[in-house]
């Protein structure tokens, strides 16, 4: 069986059940670099050379783990589902190296002076909760006012909104972890009950 006939009569039905902005994600990968170079072959012929060598022709590490991550999932379903013989996502597969990544992080006194340039905002109490709880973009997103009890500050995050080819899309947290709850400081509690 060919990858894009694989593609085509297993994978993306298997992906209506995945969220949206992963099958988008997923999609997108399939498109740009996958298929140019594996869809017309064989399942069984793709060995770990002409991987390695297609994964070195990614001018970006992190593009190249991104479509990496979809060709190995594909196959090891295949595996799984009986198209493939050998899981060649098993044997070892050298990958581009990822640049050390340290992410920049306000100091307090930066968030202090970004919560007083949103003094009196329509997004003030959103930016006091969003910074006090340090959350997902998409969890910052989906905080409902209801999600806050004003008098102890526990804030319930159970939702995230994320923006999906075009449209918004309200979606369950991450993981089952994601689905918490967070005190918010007192001084943060009584500026958003002072702001809402």
């Amino acid at each position: 069986m060919l990858l894009q006939e694989f593609w085509d009569d297993r994978y993306v039905g298997y992906c209506e059940r995945l969220r949206e902005v992963t099958r988008v994600g997923y999609e997108s990968a399939w498109r740009c670099h996958v298929e140019p170079v594996f869809g017309s072959m064989e399942l069984a012929d793709i060995g770990v050379d002409d991987i390695e060598l297609w994964l070195s022709g990614f001018a970006s590490p992190g593009a190249a783990r991104k479509a990496w991550a979809v060709l190995r999932q594909m196959l090891r379903k295949a595996a799984k589902w009986g198209y493939l013989e050998v899981d060649v996502t098993r044997l070892e597969i050298d990958l581009p190296a990822k640049p050390l990544y340290v992410p920049r992080l306000l100091t307090i006194g930066q968030t202090r002076r970004q919560l007083q340039g949103f003094y009196g905002h329509a997004l003030e109490a959103w930016l006091i909760v969003d910074s006090c709880l340090a959350l997902r973009p998409e969890e910052g997103y989906g905080v409902d006012w209801a999600d806050i009890d004003m008098r102890s500050g526990i804030t319930h995050i159970q939702r995230g909104v994320q923006w999906v080819a075009g449209h918004e899309v309200v979606v369950p947290p991450k993981t089952e972890l994601s689905d918490r709850f967070l005190p918010l400081p007192r001084f943060a509690g009584r500026a958003v009950s002072s702001v809402t």
